[in-house]
């Protein structure tokens, strides 16, 4: 008797853990969450993640999942406002009282410095310009941004 009662426990246990369990869908990949000056990447590593959480599976006990403050986790960890090379993730976990669904995205920072550089660089490639008019003499001309 006492064997048999061992033995439903144990198949009990094995049957919990074959009920739970997890996975994994890649949702999207991006060069980039702003337009950037040629050349510019991330060089900073960046996390972020915002889950949702089921009880019993079913019943929702937090917020809905939210990407884009997946998004401002990863960019306010590490002190920037740009990434590149982005990528999102989502992920499910099943266990045997609850649940979560997660957004994780992953990504490479640009320094502030270096992106307030980049784009200062830009402005100035496309100060006043000298040619010459119809009489010979230099005059300043407007070139608009390219």
């Amino acid at each position: 008797m006492r064997q048999r009662h061992w033995l439903s426990c144990w198949g009990l246990t094995v049957g919990l853990f074959v009920l739970s369990g997890c996975s994994g869908i890649p949702i999207t990949l991006t060069a980039t969450t702003s337009p950037l000056p040629p050349g510019v990447r991330g060089t900073v590593t960046a996390y972020g993640n915002y889950c949702e959480y089921f009880l019993l599976g079913l019943i929702p006990i937090s917020g809905s999942l939210n990407t884009q403050e997946a998004l401002e986790e990863a960019k306010e960890e590490i002190g920037v406002d740009v990434l590149t090379d982005v990528s999102v993730d989502f992920v499910l976990h099943y266990y045997i009282l609850f649940s979560n669904h997660c957004v994780h995205v992953r990504g490479m920072g640009v320094p502030r410095d270096v992106l307030k550089r980049a784009l200062a660089e830009q402005t100035c490639s496309c100060a006043a310009k000298v040619t010459p008019d119809s009489h010979g003499k230099s005059s300043p001309v407007s070139v608009p941004p390219t």
